[in-house]
């Protein structure tokens, strides 16, 4: 009876290391959908319909704002209150991120604000920006490019063809060199394409075993593997002791 208590036990486990080597995100999510501007004074609010990510154990972690090409801010919600604005027209741009840190492409929309008139009553805003429908546009970045000067910039197409190509910009810091760099560089003895497959293998593991982590499901497997690890070593101890004179 116990052989086949350990055995049951044993491809549970086997299961359970499966589903966390298997459960690995490649793909990036889509892009979030329905962005609508409010404006009130110097006030712009901005609501969106959330990004969806594959696999299951895998989900949406964040989102990048983008105003007038340049970066504004992340958040994990699904809106953004932008504050102290002036008169003008504002494009807001935004960005889905996963958990595994894959970009997914961009959605955007725009509004124009100004002053009220003298006799009180305040223009309208343009853009379709307090619909949201029909202006809509969904941008397909490319990568970003060297770090100079403390700035990264990125040419983006809107892939909806309703604006223009647009370049992006964001802070940025060089990446640091050591000063032996060309020294250490002669004396590596491991090829380069086997060094760069181990690294991505061991970073593809570890990222798909840390984005299983994070999900509920990822924390109940893990609860239970414990369980059955603390059951299997209370059934040796069992054994054990019977053995003993």
């Amino acid at each position: 009876m116990k052989k086949i208590s350990l055995i049951i036990l044993g491809i549970f486990l086997i299961n359970l290391t499966s589903a966390a080597i298997i459960c690995v995100d490649h793909d990036p999510p889509t892009h979030p959908s329905n962005l609508i501007l409010t404006a009130s004074g110097n006030e712009i609010q901005l609501t969106w319909i959330s990004a969806t990510d594959t696999p299951s154990c895998s989900g949406i972690d964040y989102y990048n704002i983008f105003k007038n090409s340049a970066f504004l801010t992340s958040v994990e919600e699904t809106n953004y209150l932008d504050i102290g604005l002036e008169d003008g027209t504002y494009i807001y741009i935004i960005y889905a991120f996963d958990l595994a840190g894959h970009e997914g492409n961009g959605t955007s929309n725009s509004i124009t604000i100004s002053a009220p008139e003298e006799n009180g009553v305040t223009p309208p805003s343009g853009g379709g920006g307090s619909s949201g429908s029909d202006d809509i546009s969904y941008w397909q970045c490319g990568e970003w490019e060297e770090c100079i000067n403390g700035t990264q910039i990125r040419i983006c197409e809107d892939i909806s063809d309703n604006l223009p190509n647009r370049t992006e910009t964001k802070d940025c810091f060089p990446d640091f060199v050591p000063l032996d760099y060309e020294t250490n560089k002669e004396n590596e003895t491991e090829s380069p394409n086997q060094e760069s497959s181990s690294t991505n293998f061991i970073t593809g593991a570890v990222t798909g075993v840390t984005d299983f982590a994070k999900t509920g499901k990822g924390i109940g497997l893990i609860i239970a593997f414990l369980i059955v690890a603390l059951g299997i070593g209370a059934i040796f101890m069992s054994r054990s002791k019977a053995k003993s004179p």
